[in-house]
């Protein structure tokens, strides 16, 4: 079976980067090399499937399973995209046309070998998966994907809640002079909203994406640069936090890696932590979340000020 798989690896290098390791040896182990996110999948080859395949067919017993040869766990839970799109598509690329082939050797070889043997035949016969499909994969999704409303703040929903956040800001903008004193309120409730449109249900459980996250660092800038270049910089910052979120660092050149010290991606992680129980790295996407809260908190005060003065020198040159 291993060297079923080697043969055409060995023939291209455009292919996954597959490990073979003999020292994984139990479910629980080739669990933790998926939940641990040391491999996007593991391709388990079970113990003595030879065996239990060869006592199916003397004794025709219909007990055999031929799913028990090979067991593919993953977990789509930690990204939906890339392992429905291109991991388990490469993996089950490889594996279901080697176990036909390995099947109908077995088949060939057993029925060669007992041609002259009506009771052996009669018997395996009995037992049609043993003959027929006697290898085939079992299919462990140890964290599915099963909460579908996830799609938003994991996904495109992103976009829409930056793009939100943005109306807000200009909504505030207009309305600052006229509002006054109750903007903190209204600023608190509008971006609430934002949050709500992307509420997740999950157990007891209630998973959001903040928009002050997102929002904070693009409206501090938009203090500096004015309202009529803020939609080409939106484009840009959506751009440029999509453009490394949506899919696994494995699968893009090392350019894009640094969307881990962006918010959208670790919105993501975050979020898929929270919702599907995925390896948390809730400390480090939090710190990184705050950490842009506190740039963009910094500078709204600093381009604030940059802009009163500026206004200050305008009306004191106008007054002159």
């Amino acid at each position: 079976m291993i060297d079923g798989i080697k043969t055409p690896l060995s023939s291209t290098t455009n292919h996954l980067n597959w490990q073979f390791d003999g020292s994984v040896t139990t479910d629980a182990m080739s669990r933790e090399l998926v939940t641990d996110e040391q491999a996007w999948a593991v391709v388990q080859v079970n113990p003595n499937v030879s065996l239990n395949l060869d006592a199916g067919l003397r004794s025709g017993s219909a007990s055999y399973n031929s799913l028990s040869a090979v067991t593919i766990y993953f977990e789509t839970g930690r990204n939906q995209i890339t392992l429905g799109s291109i991991v388990l598509p490469a993996v089950l690329a490889v594996i279901n046309p080697l176990l036909t082939e390995l099947g109908t050797q077995h088949t060939n070889t057993f029925l060669g070998a007992n041609a002259g043997n009506a009771t052996a035949v009669q018997a395996a016969v009995r037992c049609k998966s043993c003959l027929f499909s006697p290898f085939a994969a079992t299919q462990v999704d140890i964290l599915p994907f099963d909460v579908q409303t996830a799609m938003g703040p994991t996904m495109t929903g992103l976009n829409y809640l930056l793009t939100t956040t943005f109306d807000v800001f200009q909504y505030l903008r207009n309305s600052a002079q006229i509002v006054g004193a109750e903007l903190d309120l209204t600023s608190s409730l509008l971006f609430g909203f934002v949050d709500i449109s992307v509420l997740v249900h999950c157990a007891e459980l209630h998973a959001y994406q903040p928009g002050f996250r997102v929002g904070l660092p693009m409206e501090s800038l938009f203090t500096l640069i004015g309202i009529k270049w803020a939609g080409f910089f939106l484009n840009f910052w959506i751009v440029i936090n999509a453009a490394s979120s949506f899919t696994s660092f494995e699968l893009m050149p090392t350019f894009y890696q640094y969307g881990y010290a962006f918010p959208f991606f670790n919105l993501t992680q975050g979020t898929r932590t929270i919702i599907f129980g995925n390896k948390s790295h809730l400390g480090q996407n939090f710190g990184i979340l705050i950490a842009w809260m506190v740039i963009g908190m910094i500078g709204i005060v600093i381009f604030t000020e940059l802009g009163q003065k500026q206004n200050r020198k305008k009306n004191k040159h106008e007054v002159r």
